[in-house]
């Protein structure tokens, strides 16, 4: 799994119309905005590198955004707990006492 940190600036008059837009777009949150100077602190996430990428030209491409910048990037290659516990029970099984 891929997480983003955004920087997004619109204009101050535009931030209600911006957050309401940028938040209809899945697995993107607006963990917090301003109201004075119109940035905003976006979130986001996907399964891959391909699709934080086609988020952000998503987000960059709305009408109320002037800038939309990755200031952070991480990758998650932890596998999922569901399959690590498999991972863990099949191990089990093929090691005898």
């Amino acid at each position: 799994m891929h997480y983003s940190g955004l920087l997004v600036v619109v204009r101050p008059e535009d931030l209600a119309e911006a957050v309401r837009d940028i938040e209809s777009i899945p697995g993107v949150e607006v963990h917090h905005h301003d109201a004075e100077s119109g940035r905003l602190v976006v979130v986001q996430e996907g399964r891959t590198l391909q699709d934080q990428e086609s988020t952000l030209l998503r987000i960059q491409s709305l009408p109320h955004v002037i800038l939309a910048e990755l200031v952070y990037h991480y990758r998650d290659d932890e596998p999922a707990e569901e399959e690590s516990c498999v991972a863990l029970e099949h191990d089990a099984r093929e090691v005898e006492p």
